[in-house]
């Protein structure tokens, strides 16, 4: 297994999500499990509405063969018209019991900057703390002290685990980059190594982490990344290679079939050893929101976004956290190279 495995929920019941069509044809669903797609049926062409009077954010996506597109994000209480092509296209939606809407216009506020600035983190840095806050996860700001510490401290199911926190910016060759996609509307491209910057971030991470550890008591560690210029240096890739190896290809010289597929673990980057102290690498992801209208039927004022975290377990750590201790907050959670894991209980 190269490719994250997703650890499965168990159904969450209770739910009231609804697809109706306008010749009165019925939907409803009763029971989801979370972080995992489910198919609303292959609607017929036509105008629908879906409503989700669940207490979680829904995530709509339309497939069609190997093509998907998210669609729209509903909040609780929120729904959405729409006209349906048919044509086999299906109708899937995802339950993101721990995803979060932040108002954007709000993010940018001078007020909002300030208190960023009080903790003495980034508006990106302080967006992670809010949403953890939000999330139920005890989330507390750890003070800078003359020793190195990191940046907060979490409560789950085992106790306290410290959170170091490392924000993504362009270096010099990204931000010409950028220029010149800005003014030329291309760029020549550039050579990504696989892994790179994220294992960066997990050299410093380290000490920070080891720190806390060394004068609280060994356990858990959590390195959580937050990638606000979307490079893409936290994708699934980059963190298989920083916890298991970079991805290896045997090719067969005369038909350049695949003959083999492997990990190998790059002594310089990513050793085992070294990184045993992380528990997992917890991404930040969010995504604009589309405009949708409430049952009131009044529109956002504002831009809004979805943020969400993504738990990726180090199967290496010398101290892993347990799928089910992260299970209570409902993150969707993920390994490399485990077997299948038995589905979890969110909010247990």
């Amino acid at each position: 297994m190269f490719d994250p495995t997703p650890i499965p929920y168990e159904p969450v019941s209770g739910l009231d999500i609804t697809a109706v069509s306008l010749a009165g044809d019925l939907r409803r669903f009763r029971s989801l499990a979370p972080n995992h797609s489910t198919e609303l049926l292959n609607l017929q062409q036509g105008d629908w509405v879906i409503h989700n009077d669940s207490p979680f954010i829904l995530c709509l996506v339309a497939r069609f063969a190997n093509y998907s597109s998210n669609i729209r994000t509903l909040r609780p209480s929120e729904f959405w018209s729409f006209n349906w092509p048919g044509n086999h296209y299906k109708l899937t939606a995802t339950l993101l019991t721990s995803a979060q809407v932040f108002n954007l216009w709000h993010i940018n506020t001078d007020t909002y900057l300030q208190r960023a600035l009080t903790l003495n983190l980034t508006k990106w840095e302080y967006l992670f703390y809010q949403y953890m806050i939000a999330a139920r996860t005890s989330c507390r700001r750890i003070t800078e002290g003359k020793s190195q510490t990191p940046d907060f401290t979490i409560v789950v199911s085992d106790g306290v685990v410290p959170v170091e926190l490392k924000e993504f910016s362009r270096n010099e060759q990204e931000r010409n980059e950028a220029r010149l996609l800005s003014s030329q509307g291309n760029n020549k491209g550039a050579t990504v190594e696989i892994g790179q910057r994220l294992a960066k971030a997990a050299n410093s991470a380290r000490s920070q982490l080891r720190s806390y550890l060394e004068q609280h008591g060994d356990g858990p560690a959590i390195l959580a990344v937050i990638d606000p210029c979307r490079l893409r240096h936290a994708d699934p890739d980059h963190i298989g290679a920083v916890l298991e190896g970079h991805m290896t290809l045997r090719i067969a010289k005369r038909d350049r079939s695949l003959v083999d597929a492997f990990r190998k673990e790059n002594r310089r980057r990513a050793p085992y050893d070294r990184n045993e102290i992380l528990s997992a690498i917890a991404v930040l992801c969010f995504w604009p929101k589309e405009g949708s209208a409430s049952l009131t039927g009044i529109q956002a004022k504002h831009e809004e976004i979805v943020v969400n975290l993504l738990v990726y377990h180090n199967a290496h750590a010398k101290h892993p956290v347990p799928p089910s201790a992260i299970a209570r907050f409902g993150f969707p959670q993920f390994s490399f190279g485990s077997p299948l894991h038995a589905a979890v209980q969110a909010f247990a």
